[in-house]
């Protein structure tokens, strides 16, 4: 059996299990068990990510100057909507509306929306809503600005490029909150510093930010920012300490006394100037509604209400026919496409690689083969946030970033190059290729519904 007819069978297996697992009657059935007996851990452990991810981002509102409606770790919201009787039959089993976070807040937060949603847009109504005035006034008069054309002043402002930008208020979050290690995150981080050209410096103190960020919730018990029974004190001294691993990876002790230390504020000799802003020593948050907690819980209560929807939003797209016989769903051609495109490329790289290292051993010619789809999810992936930098940067910002992040990685650059020179024009075609054919899936059932 040739190569081509052993990868055939291979796909054919695996978008049965595909269905089988995901897709079938018997697995709507099996995850929404599922869902229901992981829904208090899931409750729990989402409230105990978001909260990170929300409260970190508000350092891109505070010393990067873009607005919260900008930032998308607060934008990652839907609504869950029923269908109507007719799309049911075809097929449509669930809708999920995406919605910014204006809308969540007129949902979740009614009551207050007149109050709220001016700072969405507007970073100094939002101080002045959410922190006590005495606190919201300096740093409003010392926080950087962005340029406005024939507004600001030259010299007493700046902007960004549109890769930088979106690094600053999207995937920045992924590197530093998503399921990887510090190393990795740090790897990565440098790599767009020098691509994008981005001061060392800034990213130095970004980095340690939402590094003492994270290891708060965990060592330094905060209003609304600190679970009983799971974080601890702070440690004891002069003032509080916070311990957290720097942007050298090193573990350092840092004053601490409130969130906002390391949102926005500086600490002598280790901050950037120009890049903090000066802060009174007082309690900064204000504690009567509507108030900070109160967003990130809206926020929170958004994703918890879509858990035990995860059934229907997994088999979605799917009439009862293709539910109970996997020949005939076409979603799991869907699925098929993209993984034959992972094995071509695997089998490309495979080739490649073992004409500069004929002996290399499994786990390394593994790194090289994930540099490929790494590079190759990043530019196709169609509903997933963090993707947005990799989309803005030109060719070569995409080229040198990949070429710097996987080489710190310690894999050769020169293989590197020879694999992204192969991959890359292979790459645009699957991307036309896979909208082409997400369009066609889409157009098909589009005819069942009229």
């Amino acid at each position: 059996m040739g190569m081509a007819s052993r990868e055939a069978w291979k796909i054919i297996e695996e978008k049965r299990k595909y269905w089988y697992k995901t897709l079938s009657t018997d697995a709507m059935w099996s995850v929404l068990g599922q869902s229901i007996n992981i829904f208090d851990w899931l409750s729990f452990f989402s409230d105990y990510t978001l909260s990170d991810t929300l409260f970190s981002s508000l350092v891109s509102m505070l010393l990067l100057d873009i607005p919260p409606i900008d930032i998308v770790p607060w934008n990652v919201n839907f609504v869950v909507e029923l269908p109507l009787p007719e799309e049911f039959i075809r097929g449509v089993l669930i809708k999920l509306r995406k919605i910014t976070f204006d809308e969540v807040v007129d949902i979740q937060l009614p009551e207050f929306s007149d109050i709220i949603k001016p700072g969405l847009y507007d970073i100094d109504k939002f101080l002045e809503t959410f922190l006590k005035i005495e606190f919201a006034r300096p740093i409003i008069e010392t926080r950087p600005r962005k340029a406005i054309y024939g507004v600001t002043r030259y010299d007493e402002s700046y902007y960004d490029p549109t890769a930088v930008r979106e690094f600053f208020r999207s995937t920045l979050y992924t590197f530093m909150k998503k399921d990887i290690t510090l190393e990795e995150a740090r790897n990565k981080i440098e790599a767009t510093a020098k691509v994008l050209s981005i001061h060392e410096e800034l990213a130095r103190t970004i980095f340690n930010r939402l590094s003492a960020i994270t290891s708060i919730k965990d060592r330094a018990l905060t209003w609304d920012y600190g679970w009983w029974d799971r974080s601890y004190w702070s440690e004891e001294g002069s003032e509080g300490l916070i311990e957290f691993r720097n942007y050298e990876l090193q573990s350092v002790k840092m004053p601490y006394e409130d969130l906002i230390d390391y949102q926005a504020c500086g600490f002598w000799d280790d901050a950037i100037w120009d890049y903090f802003c000066w802060c009174d020593e007082i309690h900064p948050f204000r504690v009567e509604e509507p108030n900070l907690p109160m967003l990130a819980e809206a926020v929170w209560v958004n994703f918890r209400n879509r858990i035990i929807s995860t059934y229907l939003a997994v088999a979605n797209y799917q009439t009862l026919e293709e539910r109970s016989e996997w020949t005939k769903s076409l979603r799991v051609d869907t699925y098929a496409l993209p993984m034959s495109m992972r094995m071509h490329l695997e089998r490309i790289v495979e080739s490649i690689v073992r004409m500069y290292e004929p002996a290399i051993d499994p786990c390394r010619l593994r790194s090289y083969k994930s540099a490929a789809l790494q590079i190759f999810g990043e530019l196709t992936a169609m509903h997933r946030w963090g993707t947005e930098m990799y989309k803005a940067m030109s060719e070569e910002e995409l080229r040198e970033w990949w070429l710097e992040k996987w080489s710190r990685d310690g894999l050769d650059r020169g293989v590197l190059e020879a694999i992204y020179r192969s991959i890359r024009p292979r790459i645009d075609t699957f991307i036309d290729r896979r909208f082409r054919e997400r369009m066609r899936f889409l157009r098909r059932k589009l005819r069942r519904m009229g």
